[in-house]
């Protein structure tokens, strides 16, 4: 399922829910980023409407 575009400033914040009702905390993409950006690296996603949304880590070698 795509993300709603309202919501993608805050995707990669602390306790972020991207769907209701939702039964998580929301620290996956944030805790991601956290270690991504500490190794170097970043995220980066792309959301394609209402079917899917991609994302990308990419790491120094």
């Amino acid at each position: 399922m795509g993300i709603l575009k309202e919501l993608h400033v805050q995707l990669f914040d602390l306790f972020t829910k991207t769907t209701e009702p939702i039964k998580v905390y929301g620290i996956g993409l944030y805790e991601t980023k956290i270690v991504a950006n500490k190794l170097g690296g970043k995220i980066t996603f792309r959301s394609l409407g209402n079917s899917a949304t991609v994302f990308k880590v990419s790491l120094p070698q």
